[in-house]
């Protein structure tokens, strides 16, 4: 799997929204696992994780201090 877009840095107000998308593509289609300073990120209310065709994002309807920090994004499938 390859990423077609990458992630950008973003700089974003406290109390402000923020949404990180990247374009990836392989076959099969990779799985996507975001992480913040390491950590896995799970869907939540406070991180909603989506997907539409092959455009995965991330978005956080309101940032505060703590979530500021490095996002990385993984993609796995079984070619690698």
């Amino acid at each position: 799997p390859e990423f077609v877009e990458r992630l950008t840095t973003k700089e974003v107000k406290e109390g402000a929204a923020v949404k990180f998308s990247v374009k990836v593509k392989g076959k099969p289609p990779p799985e996507v696992t975001w992480y913040r300073e390491g950590s896995q990120i799970v869907s939540s209310p406070d991180f909603e994780i989506k997907q539409q065709g092959d455009i995965y994002s991330l978005s956080i309807p309101e940032v505060f201090y703590e979530d500021s920090g490095k996002f990385t994004v993984q993609l796995d499938n079984r070619a690698g």
